[in-house]
């Protein structure tokens, strides 16, 4: 495969044509499209930039994630996946350089979902590269301390970052060429290549590879070693098994019609993979991914692997991407009412989807496991982001944006603006209480956030306040609560009156 350009996707199956879209999305009527919001050039910003409020270790508490004062934590992340030598993100060559982090921080991000490859970390059967592994972690160590979460992804697009040992001895020699029904797909129609459908069923099919083992159980021991290795670092979130998983020879019927058989396959080779991580590293999280793409004509129906639970309960999350218009592409401008109202119902469904499948996840531990949308944009088009943010917004949904963008200064990427006012946002980084209502319009910059105080905990309610969205400063106020941090602190705090109840803070641009 070739190389992935720096901030490419190559991941998705769900770059479907406009034309494919139509057919499995119901469009019930047309509307205008959100509005373009453009960000003005900042030198410096009267808001105070702040470090992210982390207080680890984060763990799953049904479908919230809770840091160690017990607050309720929302994540706006970005992805670092470097897909090509030395496989991590080292701060060569713009990824994650020090101004990388730096924007970051102005930006008001918050996490960071850290590509690993399986061929990387095992290049033979059982063989962990201790090399590799200490870079990882030292990239986890960097993150930290810049007080980021750091969602490990062990990454994979048609089979690339998977090691050569995975790929059945009858499929190396198979084309891996686009089929000429599909080529309107682009690159992402290698996955109905000969070569993936016959890699794809024998993963999921959970055939005997190394030793009497299937791929799922090996990789599992790879995955093992890199929880054991981090299991110490507070600021890990958990591990993600694996990136976009597809269902081999039954791609276009899950899509259209969900495939509960193929679902449970999946979650058979999930709890392969799960059960040495479990000994190796018994209260890591870990994030699991329906098929790719998900959510144009059914939810998925993938089930809760059967794996042993930590004390701290299954310790399982919900991983998932919604993509609709130009991903790997597009241009900076809006899109006509046809196409947004189309995106808009992928949207809907998307979020609705994962609803139903964190609540499925969730059956027997909770009401339902926590959901992380860990990928969306990957596109100059602003038309996604501006869909996806009152969605994620409303739902109280943690996410991280494909990808993280080279910086051109403190303030600035290589981001177009409309996409980049959408997801620099004020949001509400640790509540210390049950979250309510969130609202952000990113062309005022009004926002407010109504939660219920919890007295037993002791750290405030955190509020990000991104320099980028505020450059002239901001007015706060509180209603059942008082502001505790410092004028125009690119962190705002609050406590909650001594008889609890519901706090409403409202922040508008100065």
């Amino acid at each position: 495969m070739a190389a992935v350009a720096r901030g490419g996707r190559a991941s998705r199956i769900v770059s479907f044509s406009l034309a494919t879209l139509a057919m499995v999305s119901f469009v019930a009527s047309c509307a205008s499209p959100p509005e373009l919001v453009t960000f003005p050039t900042v030198e410096e910003s009267v808001v105070q930039p702040a470090a992210p409020d982390t207080v680890g270790p984060l763990r799953m508490r049904g479908a919230d994630l809770v840091d160690a004062t017990g607050r309720v934590v929302l994540i706006h992340g970005m992805n670092s996946v470097r897909k090509e030598a030395p496989f991590y993100p080292n701060g060569d060559n713009g990824w994650l350089s020090d101004l990388d982090l730096e924007y970051l921080r102005n930006g008001g991000f918050n996490g960071i979902r850290l590509g690993v490859s399986y061929a990387a970390l095992m290049p033979d059967p059982g063989f962990v590269d201790q090399d590799y592994l200490d870079r990882v972690v030292e990239v986890i160590d960097k993150l930290s301390a810049e007080g980021m979460w750091v969602q490990l992804d062990m990454h994979q697009d048609v089979f690339h970052l998977m090691p050569d040992w995975a790929t059945p001895s009858d499929a190396v020699d198979l084309s891996d060429e686009i089929p000429p029904l599909v080529s309107f797909v682009g690159w992402a129609g290698r996955y109905m290549s000969d070569k993936s459908v016959r890699q794809w069923n024998s993963f999921l099919e959970g055939e005997p590879i190394i030793d009497g083992r299937s791929v799922a159980s090996v990789l599992g021991d790879a995955a093992a070693a890199l929880a054991s290795a981090a299991a110490d670092r507070p600021n890990v979130i958990g591990l993600e098994l694996l990136n976009e998983p597809v269902a081999g020879d039954s791609i276009i019927r899950c899509i259209a019609e969900g495939c509960a058989d193929r679902d449970r396959l999946l979650s058979d080779r999930y709890a392969e993979m799960i059960a040495p991580i479990r000994v190796a590293a018994p209260e890591m999280a870990v994030w699991i991914e329906p098929f790719a793409p998900t959510a144009y004509a059914s939810g998925p129906e993938m089930p809760m692997p059967e794996a042993t639970p930590t004390s701290n309960g299954a310790q399982i999350g919900l991983a998932w991407h919604l993509y609709c218009k130009d991903t790997d592409g597009g241009k900076p401008v809006q899109s006509d009412a046809l196409i947004a109202s189309m995106c808009a119902n992928r949207m809907d469904n998307g979020m609705a989807a994962a609803l139903n499948q964190a609540a499925r996840l969730g059956a027997g531990t909770g009401p339902a496991v926590p959901r992380m949308l860990n990928e969306f944009g990957a596109s100059n088009d602003p038309l996604d982001v501006t869909l996806v943010g009152p969605r994620v917004d409303a739902g109280f949904v943690s996410w991280m944006y494909y990808h993280a963008p080279h910086a051109t200064s403190p303030f600035d990427s290589s981001m177009p603006d409309v996409v980049e006012s959408q997801i620099i946002r004020a949001y509400p980084q640790a509540t210390a209480g049950t979250p309510g209502q969130l609202r952000y319009d990113p062309a005022s910059g009004e926002f407010s956030y109504s939660y219920t105080a919890d007295l037993t905990i002791t750290a405030p309610t955190s509020i990000v306040i991104p320099s980028r969205a505020y450059p002239n400063g901001y007015t706060a106020s509180v209603t059942g609560g008082t502001i505790t941090s410092a004028p125009q602190a690119g962190r705002l705090t609050v406590e909650p009156d001594a008889d609890g109840g519901t706090v409403t803070v409202k922040v508008s641009r100065g």
